[in-house]
């Protein structure tokens, strides 16, 4: 008979005294804390998961080979992929396996005895690592490509051939009133926050994710142009700052939570289908009047409450693309008077239109 749920490497024990038989095994090292688990794992003949910390106060030697039957370890990803921060303070070597396809952010983060690193034989490590750890692994002869630096030191890594960028936050305050960024920035994550007297920057094209508050309280920012290769808004990203008008790129598949929230001098905003199944993206953008939507193919859109607490302009078409309206997806809209449903709207949730006190006409395109 055959199991249905994947077992521990515990439960397996009595499972094949009766000739159960499964697919895939749990090891689950915070149970056990043990490395020697490892040895099991290759003599295991299923497929593997790794749950826990690889390494932590384990007695074991510091020493982890990443046998090739394991697929997911930590259960954020597949070996194939291996997860973030996943190895610990007493690793002195590890080997990876060659099936390994992608890495996790910060893996050797807490590595601080690590001496021999075996990447199935290459030497180039893409994954995101911080410049201590650049450093530390250019003394094992790995070439790091992707290297998280903060602000304030981003002048030491802009001109280094091959190696692209995430800046975060500065380490020290900064008073900024322009920028612009060098062409091997990639991502950015809380650069900018609070940063008040920023009035002006100049992104790359290389940039593809503006990621978590990263401009958010820029107060005195009123424009920004976008890289067209964008893919990536994260939450807050934007949030009550100085912009008066924003234009999203079509290549943009993910927009965050509230990620343009309480910009309250924005006007005018273009943005392509995607923006729409965000929660909150323009809440409390009193001066909103003018909105244009880009067609770019999407079907079956659940329009959550972009607009909460705008003014819209009086007339309102939603794209063919939406499927469903969202809770409270206009709600306190007090200007908007006709609203002009698309052909695939098939269910409205709760207080979509809560409060929209001068909400006169509702048309319906579909039969």
């Amino acid at each position: 008979m055959k199991i249905t749920y994947v077992p521990t490497s515990y439960e397996t024990k009595l499972f094949d005294k009766f000739g159960y038989t499964y697919e895939k095994v749990i090891f689950d090292f915070w149970q056990s804390k043990r490395l020697y688990l490892f040895k099991q794992i290759e003599k295991c003949k299923t497929i593997v998961e790794i749950k826990g910390q690889l390494c932590g106060d384990s007695p074991d030697p510091n020493y982890i080979k990443i046998p090739q039957n394991v697929t997911k370890i930590n259960n954020l990803g597949n070996v194939i992929e291996i997860g973030d921060s996943i190895f610990g303070d007493n690793l002195i070597s590890v080997t990876m396996p060659t099936t390994l396809t992608q890495i996790g952010e910060h893996i050797f983060e807490r590595c601080k005895s690590l001496k021999n690193v075996d990447y199935c034989g290459k030497t180039v490590l893409t994954n995101l690592v911080s410049i201590d750890k650049m450093t530390l692994l250019k003394h094992l002869k790995m070439t790091c490509t992707y290297v998280e630096v903060p602000l304030d030191k981003l002048e030491l890594f802009q001109n280094i051939p091959n190696v692209l960028l995430k800046v975060k936050s500065p380490n020290k305050i900064l008073h900024l009133h322009t920028i612009c960024l060098p062409v091997n920035v990639c991502a950015l994550e809380y650069t900018f926050q609070y940063q008040l007297t920023l009035k002006e920057i100049t992104l790359p094209q290389s940039l593809t994710s503006i990621d978590y508050y990263c401009f958010s309280g820029c107060i005195s920012l009123e424009n920004v142009k976008l890289s067209d290769y964008l893919k990536i808004i994260g939450v807050h990203a934007f949030s009550a700052c100085g912009l008066t008008n924003i234009d999203i790129p079509n290549n943009v598949t993910s927009v965050g939570d509230y990620a343009f929230a309480n910009c309250l001098k924005l006007k005018s905003v273009i943005f392509p289908e995607s923006v729409l199944e965000g929660r909150d993206v323009f809440f409390n953008c009193r001066t909103l009047s003018s909105v244009q939507v880009i067609k770019t193919g999407r079907v079956n859109i659940n329009w959550k409450c972009t607009f909460s607490n705008c003014c819209l302009p009086k007339e309102f078409e939603m794209p063919n693309c939406v499927t469903s309206i969202g809770n409270k997806a206009f709600e306190q809209c007090s200007l908007l008077s006709k609203i002009i449903l698309g052909n695939c709207v098939e269910y409205f949730k709760d207080l979509c239109f809560a409060n929209c006190v001068n909400l006169e006409e509702f048309l319906c395109q579909k039969q």
